[in-house]
């Protein structure tokens, strides 16, 4: 089985955009990433098991030298990762902030000696953003991380 493929098959698909849709919805107070990174694990387990792989994605493993990868894929013959997988969730605005981004990006990768990285990046239309907040009563919210 090639796990780029079906993380992208995954990713691509209707179901996740409607996954995405309801993360959204619930969680527009929060930074993504994690809730993102389990919907991709849910699926990849639920391929897995429905035909019968000896393979099982799990979160925040493995945990060396101080670091932890967000998503690895664990063979079960041998318990190691054979492939791992690296989430970044950022805002529009972090690319100007931090000049050198793309560096920053790469360490992060290079340290957990990732297969794949997923770089999520987060931009919506500040005023609407605004206003539902408001709405709903949310202080400080994070349409101040969107470049206009």
């Amino acid at each position: 089985m090639n796990i780029k493929n079906q993380i992208i098959k995954i990713i691509d698909s209707q179901e996740f955009k409607d996954e995405l849709t309801k993360i959204n919805q619930n969680y527009f107070n929060l930074k993504q990433e994690s809730f993102i990174r389990n919907r991709i694990l849910e699926q990849l387990n639920y391929v897995f098991n429905n035909k019968n792989l000896n393979y099982r994605a799990l979160a925040e493993y493995p945990r060396e030298n101080r670091t932890k990868t967000d998503l690895s894929i664990i063979n079960v013959n041998d318990g190691l990762a054979a492939y791992k997988i690296e989430f970044k969730y950022s805002f529009s605005k972090d690319f100007k902030k931090d000049r050198d981004y793309v560096n920053f990006i790469n360490r992060d990768y290079d340290d957990r000696n990732s297969n794949m990285f997923i770089l999520i990046v987060a931009h919506l239309d500040i005023d609407e953003k605004k206003e539902y907040d408001k709405k709903w009563g949310v202080k400080n919210g994070l349409a101040k991380y969107v470049s206009k």
